[in-house]
């Protein structure tokens, strides 16, 4: 559970809120849970070529073959997809492309070791959005494409009214489609079955938000008020990585990791991740089976390990899964630690992160967003510290700083932290810790980043 202390405003304006409650102060700060939408501009450039690369479990990648049109118009045709956008309506697609599959097994005539099974992903980039995953890092899965089937239903758009909400939509006729890449397409609201295949007034696809990834949607998903499936519809893919899922986030030792203690490394457990754990490397070296116990939830590292105070990079290494970092901290016996914690942003449509020049973290909004929008950053110890900490959300517009929200909690608990602010284009909200704020003069907050 997070917990808010307060939010001031330059105006001295002091607002208080829980966030049990989930109170959203409309008069330009709030809280709550953030949707799950991707926001993406209005419009950008056709990619010039197709990128496929094998996604190496380092993070690293290794090119496959960069495909131009031409070699991909015989693996083409056409395919029929409807879904919901998030106003919400109905939102019906013709496409012509190379299923995923066919492209996977064409690719391995260039690399036979890129491969396209459970347990695999794919990571998309779009030119709108420069050197950033579209909808994150782990979210189109292979089991998430393929582990059900995955339909167009004629009648969806036809018969899709939010007023009467999504139980009522006819679903009958499904057709089991499987996900593409098109070279061109014609996408519309409104667009009906009748629409989409009107041979007498055909619809003209083109190749202006090329290349757009389609994908089927299951029953469940049509039915669910709260799945938005036209925006997992990527526009302009340029690239397309493919490798394993992603590890469980590993989690620092910051209870007795002193020089001479056994250091215990937490996750969230994972069966299949934990029994596929092949080496554990610290920094550059690899430990020996001795030098380490896996168990479930968590993995010691043997005392003698960790030799000196500082920071060690915990590696895991899982065959078949991306490996899993962690920055182990390592104080001495005789020094009480005053407190340090890494902060992260959160993916999210609302915002491009990024940092200032003094390690500030920064989130701005991007094109096409306005009004009430929530920023949300993940917070990992390093060193603990005794109590609550603080982190201060900042809103900044043309230089100018214009609500401040802090969030009190025990950090070495809560993971992450959550503000709202009534936000327009181009505005900057910036996120930092401290132990705490106070009006005193003579009181500086202790940075603890």
């Amino acid at each position: 559970m997070r917990l808010m202390n307060g939010g001031l405003k330059p105006s001295s304006r002091q607002l208080v809120a829980c966030l049990v409650a989930l109170l959203m102060l409309f008069s330009g700060m709030g809280l709550g849970s953030p949707g799950s939408a991707w926001a993406k501009t209005g419009e950008s450039e056709p990619a010039e070529s197709l990128i496929v690369n094998i996604l190496n479990p380092d993070g690293t990648t290794t090119l496959v073959h960069e495909y131009v049109y031409s070699e991909l118009k015989p693996l083409e045709e056409i395919g029929y997809y409807a879904t919901i956008d998030a106003l919400p309506t109905g939102v019906g697609t013709k496409a012509s492309g190379v299923k995923i599959s066919d492209l996977i097994a064409d690719a391995q005539k260039y690399n036979p070791n890129i491969k396209w099974e459970s347990g695999q992903k794919l990571v998309f980039y779009v030119t709108d959005v420069d050197n950033y995953p579209y909808q994150g890092t782990n979210y189109y899965t292979y089991d998430f494409l393929y582990g059900q089937d995955r339909y167009y239903f004629p009648k969806l758009v036809a018969t899709y009214d939010p007023e009467y909400g999504r139980d009522a939509i006819d679903l009958t006729g499904a057709v089991t489609v499987e996900p593409m890449l098109s070279s061109s397409s014609y996408q519309a609201r409104g667009a009906t079955d009748a629409i989409l295949k009107n041979e007498a007034s055909p619809v003209v696809m083109d190749g202006a938000e090329s290349f757009r990834f389609c994908m089927g949607i299951t029953e469940a998903e049509a039915r669910d008020e709260n799945f938005s499936s036209t925006n997992k519809f990527a526009r302009w893919v340029y690239r397309v990585d493919v490798g394993p899922v992603g590890s469980p986030r590993l989690k620092a030792d910051t209870t007795g990791n002193e020089v001479g203690q056994a250091i215990e490394i937490t996750f969230t457990d994972n069966a299949d991740w934990r029994a596929a754990i092949s080496s554990v490397k610290v920094n550059d070296n690899v430990l020996t089976g001795e030098q380490y116990a896996v168990d479930a939830g968590k993995i010691t590292i043997d005392p003698g390990v960790f030799t000196a105070v500082g920071e060690y990079t915990v590696t895991v290494d899982a065959s078949g899964f991306m490996n899993a970092t962690v920055t182990q901290a390592i104080v001495s016996q005789s020094v009480e630690p005053t407190g340090q914690y890494n902060l992260a942003p959160v993916e999210d449509e609302a915002y491009i992160s990024g940092e200032t020049p003094e390690g500030i973290k920064t989130m701005t909004v991007n094109a096409g967003l306005s009004g009430i929008k929530y920023f949300t950053v993940r917070v990992e110890p390093v060193l603990p510290h005794v109590g609550q900490e603080t982190v201060v959300f900042s809103h900044w517009r043309d230089g100018a700083q214009l609500a401040l929200n802090a969030l009190r909690a025990d950090f070495d608990v809560v993971p992450e932290a959550q503000a709202g602010f009534n936000v327009q284009l181009g505005d900057v909200v910036k996120a930092y810790l401290v132990d705490q704020l106070s009006n005193d003069p003579d009181s500086n907050p202790v940075p603890l980043q």
